[in-house]
C-alpha cells in the first residue's frame, strides 16, 4: 500500500494532477492547433476566390459600361441625322441668321442629347454656328475625329486637347 499511495495525491486540488487544468487543455489544444491552420487554408484559398470574383465583377461591370456607351451613341448619332436633316434648322443656316440664333438653337439641342457642346462648320474645319459662343470663322483645331465629322462620318471616340485646342471647341470646358 505504501508504494501506491505515492501516486495518489495528498491535496487533490494540487496544480499536476487538476482535472480542471486537463479538461481546459483537453479543450483549448485542438482549438489552437486547427484555428491557425483553418485561418490559413481561407486566406490561400479564399484569396484567390476573392481575386477571381472582383476580376469577374470588374470584366462584368466594364462590359456594361460598353454596353452603356455604345447605346448612348447610336441615340445621340440618331439625334444629330434628324436634326442635320431638319427644316428648321437648315432654313436658319441658308438664311444666314445670325450667330446668336444659331447658338440659342444648338444649345437647346445640345441640352436636349445631354451633349457639352454642338458645332457647325464648313469642309474646311471653320466654324459656322456653335452652342459655346465660338465666334464663327474660327478654325477648329486638328483631330482625327474632327476630321472625320467634317468629312460627314459619324464617328466616336477619345481624343486629348491641350488647354488651347479645348477652348477653340468649347470655351466652358477648358
Amino acid at each position: 500500500m505504501t508504494t501506491l499511495s505515492k501516486y495518489i495525491p495528498d491535496n487533490l486540488n494540487s496544480g499536476h494532477f487538476s482535472l480542471r487544468k486537463k479538461m481546459l487543455k483537453l479543450a483549448l489544444v485542438p482549438l489552437l492547433l486547427a484555428f491557425p491552420a483553418i485561418l490559413i487554408i481561407l486566406v490561400v484559398v479564399g484569396g484567390s476566390r476573392f481575386d477571381e470574383r472582383l476580376k469577374s465583377m470588374a470584366y462584368s461591370n466594364l462590359a456594361t459600361a460598353h454596353n452603356y456607351l455604345d447605346q448612348q451613341r447610336t441615340l445621340t448619332e440618331v439625334f444629330i441625322k434628324q436634326q442635320a436633316l431638319s427644316a428648321n434648322l437648315q432654313d436658319k443656316l441658308i438664311a444666314g441668321s445670325s450667330s446668336v440664333i444659331l447658338e440659342d438653337i444648338l444649345k437647346s439641342l445640345a441640352v436636349g442629347v445631354r451633349l457639352d457642346f454642338l458645332i457647325i462648320s464648313d469642309t474646311s474645319g471653320r466654324v459656322i454656328a456653335s452652342s459655346t459662343g465660338i465666334a464663327p470663322g474660327s478654325l477648329l483645331p486638328k483631330s482625327n475625329i474632327l476630321r472625320q465629322a467634317i468629312t460627314g462620318v459619324l464617328t466616336t471616340g477619345f481624343e486629348r486637347f491641350n488647354q488651347t485646342e479645348l477652348a477653340l471647341i468649347a470655351q466652358p470646358l477648358a
